[in-house]
């Protein structure tokens, strides 16, 4: 069940299944060019 919660609370799932993580090389790119 999911509820919404009106509250920020500043959490983040990390979930090894999402679209930012697919491509491991691309983001390790992308991570060094905002450096």
């Amino acid at each position: 069940m999911f509820l919404h919660v009106p509250v920020l609370l500043g959490l983040y799932l990390k979930s090894p299944g999402s679209i930012e993580r697919s491509n491991r090389e691309k983001q390790a790119k992308e991570n060094k060019k905002i450096r």
